[in-house]
């Protein structure tokens, strides 16, 4: 997150400094990188390399562009590829969830296909880009049939209905228009629309909190349960920003 900061600083104010700390930023991930593109330590589970580090080489990809770095950008692949070690034939995952084995929130499912669409479009693999396609329909089929989408889905897609992962409903809606974007395709649209409209009424109305957008509805969901998380708020209105008018 920090390194898209510096990027986005640099982009905007064009100052050296941010650049020079993205490129020092960029590095100390390298450093850390396992041989085999793996990240495990300095992580929220230590040891464990969980599938939503695709995020991280999202990142590292962009600083190599912004870079012209061809040897961060050598790195960054192996990563990306190491990301996809628990892809599964039915594209489903074991290893996109906090803890190994747990079922996985919406919210690092899609932090894991973000970064995977992210990449692959930096990268032109369409390989990689088709497997999204494929997992993403798979999710808009699911909220169509049954009405909802779970908070959390294990690797076999059973879901956990009693509750909502507001953050993962926004990001999932932000990864369908970015896919409705690069496809055209309407069923990316339609399935953005969907899963907004899921989570549209979040904002608290209380006057100590108005505005605040709960981790879980309701508030006492498996997910960030009684808390008003930051980063609901920013994905909550970064999907609300795709399906604005006009766009």
């Amino acid at each position: 997150m920090i390194l898209f900061g510096l990027i986005a600083a640099y982009q905007h104010s064009g100052e050296d400094r941010y650049l020079k700390a993205s490129r020092l930023a960029a590095q100390w991930l390298t450093d850390t990188m396992d041989a085999d593109g793996h990240w495990r330590r300095y992580n929220y589970v230590p040891g464990y390399s969980p599938a939503y580090h695709s995020r991280i080489v999202w990142a590292l990809l962009k600083s190599a562009q912004i870079l012209n770095d061809d040897a961060l950008q050598d790195k960054a692949r192996l990563a990306l590829q190491a990301t996809q070690d628990y892809l599964r034939p039915d594209f489903s995952l074991e290893g996109w969830g906090f803890r190994p084995g747990e079922a996985a929130f919406t919210h690092t499912i899609a932090y894991t296909l973000r970064g995977w669409l992210e990449s692959s479009l930096l990268i032109q693999d369409q390989r990689l880009l088709a497997g999204v396609a494929q997992i993403a329909r798979r999710i808009v089929q699911l909220r169509q049939t049954r009405g909802r989408l779970g908070g959390r889905y294990d690797a076999n897609w059973q879901a956990d209905e009693s509750f909502i992962c507001i953050t993962g409903h926004a990001q999932l809606s932000c990864l369908m228009s970015r896919l409705y974007e690069c496809s055209g395709e309407p069923l990316f649209r339609d399935g953005a629309q969907l899963l907004f409209q899921d989570i549209a009424n979040a904002p608290c109305s209380w006057p100590m909190l108005k505005g605040a957008i709960p981790g879980s509805w309701p508030w006492w969901g498996a997910y960030q349960p009684w808390r008003f998380p930051n980063w609901a708020a920013k994905f909550y209105l970064e999907a609300a920003g795709y399906l604005a008018p006009g766009k």
